[in-house]
């Protein structure tokens, strides 16, 4: 693989990794701020898991 080719590449790469990481810090935020609206302290991931989880499986 050329250096141009290469470098092209780990870039795009590197782009939809960050577009991913960014899609999920989004929807934690929007889980956290639901959780807020509640009146609640924000649950930590596995406690929201726990919460959220159950429901989803019924």
């Amino acid at each position: 693989m050329s250096k141009y080719n290469k470098r092209h590449y780990e870039r795009k790469g590197s782009k939809k990794e960050e577009e991913l990481e960014e899609k999920l810090i989004n929807e934690n935020i929007d889980s956290f701020e639901k959780v807020e609206e509640e009146g609640g302290e924000p649950l930590t991931e596995s406690e929201y898991e726990y919460e959220y989880g159950h429901e989803q499986e019924e």
